[in-house]
């Protein structure tokens, strides 16, 4: 107990601004005025005996809503499509390279390895796959695989490749080549397809051939040479059915020689060339010699013999490319399509 009167000066006028500061009630009774209190931690204290005042004051704060309000992002551009695919490209390749290197080759699903580099970029993926436009689409069938793995790889290896015939880097931090925008020659075009196929004459230059009808003005842009490679690439890679493979062959051939060597073929003449190779490439594949019988209509011995040569050789050929390509001469070598053709021409 505190007896006020006992108190110096100086603690009176402290005791006082005590009591006015917490508010304190004073009871009075015959001995003069009271006052009780009870000191507590503030640690301690039971927020049950809180005043209702208190509790009202403190919810209030409690119940307000806090709203983060994000930056508002650049709209992605078909800049950032490109320059995004590209990075992803160089670093698929550089990873493969230092995997064989180790000889220690991971086969990671492209589109997991794809999640995992925007993750760690801190990127949404799908901002680029909004964008409209064809460097986006190839991607997209990476992807989806509507290419594999291996049509992958084959690209990469090719677009290094074409790194070094055009001097520069695809891929760069602040803006990728447009390859859309970058052409190639035809002497550069023969020297990536050199170096792909590793100076295989026939090769080289029936691919040269096959990008050509693709040029114009003498060049074609990178990004169509690479798509029409990988193109080619895939499908040349798929099993395919030795009896189109040998007709689109012996069509070849012979359109190169009568558009070359006969001044007044027309494609009236050529579609009478195509009826007349049908008729012998039907006798071989369906083994029915008549069929080519009755188009010469006076076939010798040895003719008879050549055709049953060309059954029996069709029959264990395999699709292997240069298997078609000799058997295909082997067809146009027939004795009596020569025969034939002349009385066309007459």
């Amino acid at each position: 107990m505190i007896e006020f009167a006992k108190l110096s000066k100086q603690e009176k006028e402290k005791y006082i601004k005590f009591l006015v500061d917490n508010k304190i009630e004073f009871q009075q009774s015959d001995q003069g005025f009271t006052a009780s209190f009870k000191v507590q931690n503030k640690e301690n204290v039971d927020p049950s005996r809180k005043s209702i005042e208190q509790i009202k004051r403190a919810s209030s704060y409690l119940r307000t809503p806090t709203r983060s309000v994000s930056p508002l992002r650049r709209k992605f551009t078909r800049e950032d499509a490109i320059n995004l695919i590209q990075e992803i490209y160089s670093k698929k390749f550089d990873d493969a390279s230092k995997q064989l290197k180790l000889k220690n080759v991971v086969n990671e699903d492209f589109g997991v390895y794809v999640m995992r580099f925007a993750q760690n970029k801190q990127i949404d993926i799908k901002d680029c796959m909004q964008i409209q436009d064809e460097n986006v689409f190839l991607f997209k069938k990476f992807l989806q695989k509507e290419y594999e793995e291996e049509d992958l790889m084959y690209y990469l290896f090719l677009r290094a490749i074409v790194e070094k015939e055009i001097g520069q880097s695809i891929y760069q931090s602040k803006k990728s080549l447009d390859l859309q925008k970058q052409y190639l020659s035809v002497g550069q075009v023969q020297s990536i397809i050199s170096t792909v196929y590793e100076n295989q004459v026939d090769e080289v230059q029936e691919l040269l051939d096959y990008f050509m009808n693709h040029f114009e003005n003498n060049r074609i842009s990178a990004f169509d040479f690479m798509a029409l490679a990988l193109e080619k690439y895939n499908n040349d890679r798929k099993p395919q059915d030795k009896k189109i493979l040998i007709g689109e062959q012996v069509i070849n051939e012979l359109q190169k020689f009568f558009y070359q060597e006969v001044e007044e073929c027309t494609e009236q003449l050529f579609d009478q060339v195509k009826l007349i190779v049908n008729d012998l490439l039907q006798s071989i594949f369906r083994q029915d010699k008549r069929i080519w019988i009755n188009r010469v209509q006076n076939a010798k011995p040895e003719d008879v013999l050549y055709l049953e040569g060309l059954q029996k050789q069709f029959k264990s050929l395999s699709a292997n490319k240069q298997d078609i390509k000799l058997f295909s001469r082997k067809v146009l070598q027939t004795p009596q399509l020569s025969r034939c053709f002349g009385k066309l021409l007459e």
